[in-house]
């Protein structure tokens, strides 16, 4: 079975990496984390998410983009079908039979480390300086590297796929609006199932039918009812909804491998106005956030507009140690909303903003949007709650 590179079909932006591979003396860019295979090369392993010792890698030079390596395993020749690489110059690995199937057509080498090695060899780097996501490499595997080539010069180039990812070409942006409207309905099928005695499972059930309807996966859910809702993290358990209480649902979906993530609040009933005035005061901090959203402007700036929101209503104990982050191939990702950080937003960047406040005893209030940041401001992905949702 041969492969067919096709064009734009992997989301890096080569050209930009390039540069940066260029700012720090890198001739060659090594990178083995399997999503981010996928984002320079449209390869997805599927060997990968089930064996946590194999490797695969996507091989980027300073130079041609024709000289672009994959190394991925033998018997996932067959998912070049579905997702069909721009790579030219495939490596596989290992051998697997499949009775009828034609071969694929490149060579087979005894395995995926060994491919690497030819891979760097065959480039002409093998006394160049190579960069590795250190953060994600095995330790074996970059000790092995260094034996195998020891006038090579390593360095970390992790910090080269953050920015990359930090900005969302079209398509990008497309699949995580996709993402986000997949997740905004499984939430209201949610809300339309709540009644009396109806348990968080049962509901993290609906929503994920919910979204597979729609042809999108689900990544997590987090439903906690009353108190449950100000653990953070509430994963689904056998807890019965009574009357009065608040349903806090913190959900991600993913789209060809982007995510959305939101948080959406309803109570079963009225709501007290306790509950009201605490989801009020946090729905505003959001909205001064999402107001200061704009291509340029610094992020500690945001930050600091949305947590003085509460204390000047007289919720002086009001903490954040952030307020949204961006979101892409993983529901956190750079940059983070902090009060720390003096970045500035550039055009196109995908952020979920949020401004929780987590009341023991009582629930979470975390309202939370997708947004796209423009040069006049944003676009929202997602479509603000104004008010705590009351279901009768």
């Amino acid at each position: 079975m041969k492969n067919n590179p096709s064009e734009n079909l992997a989301m890096m932006d080569f050209e930009r990496a390039r540069a940066l591979m260029g700012e720090q003396g890198i001739d060659i860019l090594i990178i083995n984390l399997p999503k981010h295979v996928y984002y320079a090369s449209n390869f997805h392993s599927f060997d990968c998410s089930i064996t946590s010792d194999l490797q695969t890698f996507a091989v980027i030079p300073s130079r041609d983009d024709r000289e672009k390596y994959l190394v991925a395993s033998h018997s996932e020749r067959f998912m070049f079908i579905d997702f069909p690489t721009p790579f030219e110059r495939v490596l596989l690995p290992g051998y697997f039979y499949v009775k009828g199937a034609e071969e694929f057509s490149e060579r087979i080498v005894p395995s995926s480390i060994e491919g690497l090695a030819l891979a760097i060899e065959e480039l002409g780097y093998g006394s160049g300086t190579i960069g590795i996501e250190e953060r994600y490499l095995p330790v074996s595997t970059h000790k092995w590297l260094q034996e195998r080539f020891p006038r090579a010069q390593f360095t970390d180039a992790s910090n080269i796929l953050v920015k990359l990812r930090m900005i969302k070409n079209s398509e990008e942006i497309a699949r995580l609006k996709k993402a986000a409207d997949s997740l905004e309905k499984g939430i209201q099928g949610v809300f339309n199932s709540l009644k009396g005695g109806i348990t968080e499972r049962a509901l993290d059930r609906i929503f994920r039918e919910t979204v597979n309807a729609e042809g999108v996966d689900t990544l997590y859910v987090q439903i906690g009812f009353s108190g449950r809702g100000a653990y953070g993290i509430s994963l689904p358990t056998d807890r019965a909804l009574k009357e009065g209480e608040l349903v806090r649902i913190d959900a991600s979906t993913s789209y060809k491998g982007y995510v959305s993530d939101i948080a959406r609040f309803a109570v079963l009933g009225k709501a007290s106005q306790e509950i009201k005035d605490y989801y009020n005061i946090t729905f505003k901090a959001l909205q001064a956030a999402v107001g200061e959203v704009k291509a340029g402007v610094r992020i500690c700036d945001i930050f600091n507009k949305a947590v003085g929101i509460p204390p000047k209503a007289g919720y002086t104990d009001y903490r954040r140690h952030h307020v949204g982050h961006g979101i892409g191939l993983d529901a956190h990702e750079a940059p983070i909303l902090s009060p720390k950080n003096e970045m500035p937003l550039e055009k196109n960047m995908v952020l979920a903003v949020e401004t929780p406040y987590y009341i023991w005893g009582l629930g979470g209030f975390a309202p939370e949007d997708m947004l796209v940041v423009t040069e006049e401001g944003c676009d929202l992905f997602t479509t603000p709650q104004k008010t705590i949702i009351e279901v009768s």
